[in-house]
């Protein structure tokens, strides 16, 4: 084989590599992520029982990003992870329109 040959199949392997599945972790702790979300949603907000998820993935500076809206309110929940698997709420960014706070869940996490 020629120089060019090897070139171009080693460049058609590089893309095929660059193009697959990435993601960090296991579908089963995206899917407890998207759990996790619901849950402190629900316990800690206002009407926020329903929240609509739209992707959950991996965050840019590690653990699991969750992307939703509540009441067409947009959010982003960062979800840390240890490498023990075990998971925390990291960080919660919302839109104007985001439902408050329950009255009790205002100086704590309710669990």
């Amino acid at each position: 084989m020629s120089f060019l040959k090897y070139f171009t199949l080693l460049m058609l392997l590089l893309l095929i590599a660059g193009c697959a599945d990435t993601r960090i972790y296991s579908d089963d702790q995206y899917s407890d992520a998207e759990k996790m979300t619901i849950d402190f949603l629900s316990k800690n907000f206002q009407d926020a029982d329903n929240p609509e998820i739209e992707s959950v993935e991996d965050a840019e500076m590690g653990g699991i990003k969750v992307i939703g809206a509540i009441s067409n309110a947009e959010f982003t929940l960062l979800i840390d992870t240890t490498e023990d698997g075990e998971m925390s709420i990291g960080a919660l960014s919302s839109d104007e329109g985001f439902p408050e706070k329950k009255p009790e869940c205002v100086d704590k996490v309710c669990k």
